[in-house]
This record gives structure tokens, sequence and C-alpha cells, in this order.
């Protein structure tokens, strides 16, 4: 569905893998449909999930644009970390490669291939990762109520690492500045594409770039930079149950966005179990009492 530059163009890079995915994406996009009143155009960009899961996608064509990326996306740059990988590698006993060695990779490709496929002159951009979910009426008003004519970018959070950019599982940007400032999405995990520069991960390019022109970003108020936040949240409030992801708060510290972090390898059962952490499970059953 195509719309107006001024529509905000949400770009979602997705892989599902099994049921679980699935759901997550299925949560993520109807708080979306909810809790969204402004103009949007949502983009899913799909890579390479097997063939039940990419058609399952197909659902969502009448009102969300859907691109299905069939090549898996694999960093050329990356290297196994032990001589016994490489080794097991070149002797065919291993399985090929899989995107899920390099999330961040993927991701890049993912969000790349969804800018490539909106209006150019899109005023704004908004990418997900599909382990989110907006909580509040008015969510993207908020962030595009954030930008001046100095501040070009919103986040739901800042990585105080690396190069402490603003995070893309939930960031707004003024669209106009991507090109002629030079952004990329593109990652430099572990310095491999450019060993003079430093470590940084997919879309930290983008407040790189910022900072270098001299524009402003903003973070919102989250539980990720600042735990003692969770002071704010109401003693009877079902959010109590979900302080281990990161939430965020608008002006009278109402939650209006989620994110629950490491999405995909927890679908996947290959995240480690860590006792106090949220998976998708309880993710999914939040999402629907509480939300939807």
């Amino acid at each position: 569905m195509q719309r107006s530059a001024d529509a905000t163009r949400i770009i979602i890079p997705t892989l599902i893998l099994n049921d679980t995915a699935k759901n997550l994406l299925r949560v993520c996009i109807e708080s979306i449909h909810k809790f969204t009143v402004e103009d949007v155009e949502i983009w899913i960009v799909d890579n390479n999930s097997p063939e039940p899961y990419a058609n399952w996608l197909k659902q969502f064509n009448q009102n969300i644009n859907l691109v299905l990326n069939r090549t898996e996306p694999i960093n050329p740059l990356r290297k196994e970390r032990s001589l016994i990988k490489k080794i097991r590698r070149a002797m065919s006993t291993q399985k090929p490669r899989s995107q899920m060695e390099d999330g961040s990779y993927a991701n890049f490709i993912g969000l790349e291939l969804g800018r490539r496929c909106i209006d150019p002159d899109s005023a704004t951009i908004f990418t997900m990762h599909y382990d989110t979910l907006v909580t509040k009426s008015g969510w993207l008003k908020y962030f595009k109520s954030k930008l001046t004519n100095t501040v070009r970018a919103v986040g739901y959070r800042q990585n105080k690492i690396r190069v402490d950019a603003l995070h893309v599982a939930g960031l707004l940007l003024d669209y106009s500045l991507f090109e002629p400032l030079g952004m990329s999405f593109m990652p430099n995990m572990r310095q491999e594409r450019y060993p003079d520069k430093p470590e940084y991960d997919v879309g930290d390019h983008i407040t790189l770039q910022l900072k270098a022109h001299r524009f402003d970003f903003k973070a919102m108020p989250n539980t990720f930079n600042n735990p003692e936040f969770a002071k704010h949240i109401p003693f009877d409030s079902p959010f109590r149950q979900m302080l281990a992801c990161d939430l965020c708060f608008d002006d009278e510290w109402n939650i209006f966005f989620m994110h629950l972090g490491r999405g995909t390898p927890k679908a996947a059962n290959t995240y480690k179990q860590v006792p106090g952490k949220i998976y998708p499970k309880q993710w999914i059953e939040f999402a629907k009492k509480h939300l939807l």
C-alpha cells in the first residue's frame, strides 16, 4: 500500500523459523495496527524464512508491503573463530553457513532492502525489530514530537557500548539526511570492513554521521539505559512483570514501546536460558492479555 511521502515508513526485518517467531511478529504487527493513529506505510522484509513461513507472511499483503528475500544473508567477511571450525567447514562436515551466525549483517540486509523499496522522498523512516511492541496510542507522534531543527533522529534507547549509538530496534530518522550525509545500515563488527574505524553495530553509522555533521539525536527515557526508571511504573501495573525487558517512557512516564531483545535466537531456542530473563512465550502471552 503506497502512501504519500509524508507517511512514516516502518521497516521490520524478519526471520521466521518456527511458530514461536511467527507469533512474535503477529503480536508486533497487531500492536502497530491497534496503537498507530499516524499515517504510516509498513514494510516487512523477510530474510529467507522457510517457505511455509514466507507464505504465511503473504496474508498481510492487503495492509502491509512485503519483501521476500530468498537469498541467505551471509556475511562474506565473517571469519571462523577457531581453527577446528575452519577445518570442519573446509571438510564440509558442518551444515552450510547460516545468517544466525551473524545477526548484525542479516539485519543490515533486511533494512537495506527495505530502504531500497520505499519512496526515496520519504520524510521519515522508523526501523523496528519484530520482538518489539508499541503499547500506547500516539506512540509515533510522540517520537516525532522530539524531532527539531537540530535533533534529526530519535530512538527508544541508546547503546552504551562501542560508539554510543541509537538502537535500530526502534529508531525514527529524518530520511532526507540519509544519502546526503552518506549514512548506511552496514555494521563494522570486529572492524572487519573498516579496520581504521571503530567497531559498530548495524545502524550505528546513522548516529556516527549525525555526530560528524553536528546534528543531534535523542534517546527516550528507558529502563535499559536507566534501570532506576522502573520506579515510575505503578506497583499494580502489569508492566512490572516485564522489568527484564527494555521499557520506554513518554513525558508522563507512560510506557509506549517495549523490546524483548534477542528475539530470533530466543524463538529458535539457540539462546542460553538465563533465570530472570523474559522469553517469547511470556512476551506473546503478555501482549495478548494486556495489550491486544
